[in-house]
């Protein structure tokens, strides 16, 4: 069992050091050229200042060799519009944590008030649409529980309060009993007191095995190198393209991932032999054999401000399934 937690926690910690990975890195330089640095880092500093953008997402995602399923994929499609407005001075205020993330460990009790800050500082509004797939709406054609094909939706934040319009849903799904119109929920008030409630729990824990400089190793270049190439591509109409490629399975294999799940454990109060250690972060690494992920940047050579991103993660779960001991049956895999 402790063995499964490790994993499961080290899997997760994987997730999220793929998250800095697909933003931009401050400092983070990779293999670039100075000046192809400079251009990489002024994107981050100019996103930072902005107060206001339009912007447009899609996002396709289909998952094949499902085990036990009638139908051989599945392709989902989320495409979506909006705007956003940021109170002046908002980001200014928070810039010193953009190069430093790491600093917020080193003083918690702000973090409830910060988020509330954010929340009531962004307003926003952004529309919804969500495609299924044909085999999911013809199978459910086929019970009599008619569902479109496509469902939309609209969400907006205001002064802290967010809001979702539920009348299309309610109109395209009459027999699920949604009601219509908007619906509104204090969002920054929640949030400040998850934030406040979940430190106030912590304050009792026994956090002495618990060292927050470790997670900065995450935002170390000598580490991110380990994991992580950057380069620049060709240019495109008028803007400067760069590309991240994430080598996931040397991520779980390096050495300052195993130190750092070996603080976690003891802090937990759980401890591992080496070899078990060995063996789950193998286990972890094999799992990730068949990720590929990239993260490719389009930067205004005008004013810096990024035009687009594009994100690309495979992953063919053969090798996790073989460290599952069951590498008799198909693969899953995943492609968004």
């Amino acid at each position: 069992m402790k063995k499964m937690s490790f994993i499961l926690t080290l899997v997760l910690l994987l997730a999220a050091a793929v998250t800095p990975a697909a933003a931009q890195i401050p400092g983070f330089c990779g293999g670039l050229s100075e000046a192809d640095c400079a251009i990489f880092n002024a994107s981050s500093e100019a996103m930072a200042k902005l107060e206001s953008a339009s912007m447009a997402m899609n996002l396709d995602l289909t998952i094949s060799n499902i085990p036990d399923a009638p139908f051989d994929s599945l392709a989902f499609n989320i495409t979506g519009q909006g705007a956003y407005h940021v109170e002046p001075g908002l980001m200014a205020k928070y810039a010193a944590l953009q190069s430093d993330p790491m600093a917020l460990l080193q003083n918690m009790s702000q973090l409830g008030t910060m988020v509330a800050d954010v929340f009531n500082g962004f307003d926003g509004q952004f529309s919804l649409a969500l495609t299924l797939p044909e085999a999911l709406v013809a199978m459910a054609a086929e019970e009599d529980a008619a569902i479109p094909a496509t469902l939309t939706t609209e969400l907006r934040l205001v002064d802290g309060v967010g809001y979702i319009n539920l009348s299309s849903l309610a109109e395209a799904l009459p027999e699920a009993g949604i009601p219509g119109g908007w619906f509104g929920l204090e969002i920054a008030k929640l949030m400040q007191s998850i934030m406040d409630m979940t430190l106030a729990q912590m304050e009792g824990m026994d956090m002495s095995g618990f060292d927050p400089s470790t997670f900065s190793q995450f935002y170390d270049p000598e580490f991110l190198n380990s994991y992580l190439k950057l380069e620049r591509l060709a240019d495109s109409d008028g803007a400067a393209v760069f590309q991240m490629t994430m080598n996931m399975a040397a991520l779980a294999d390096s050495p300052m991932m195993r130190d750092m799940m070996k603080q976690q454990m003891e802090a937990a109060g759980q401890t591992m032999s080496e070899a078990d250690i060995d063996q789950a972060l193998a286990m972890v690494a094999q799992m990730y054999e068949g990720m590929d992920v990239q993260a490719s940047y389009a930067i205004n050579l005008s004013d810096n401000t990024m035009r687009s991103m594009d994100m690309t993660m495979n992953w063919d779960l053969t090798s996790m399934m073989a460290a599952m001991g069951e590498s008799d049956t198909e693969a899953p895999a995943f492609a968004m």
